[in-house]
């Protein structure tokens, strides 16, 4: 799978690389609230799990 569709908190779909996933997969799966940062031709800046 090279890509992965995510569910914004507003409710939108954002389509990434699954590769940005790749470090916060666990045996479980993946849980927990991220942050997205894109560069103004929709880069990938940052992709950082959010805490708290």
């Amino acid at each position: 799978m090279k890509t992965v569709v995510v569910t914004a908190t507003t409710g939108e779909r954002v389509q990434i690389p699954s590769i940005r996933l790749r470090p916060f997969v666990e045996p479980s799966g993946i849980k927990g609230k991220f942050c997205l940062t894109v560069n103004g031709e929709n880069k990938i800046q940052s992709f950082e799990r959010v805490t708290g």
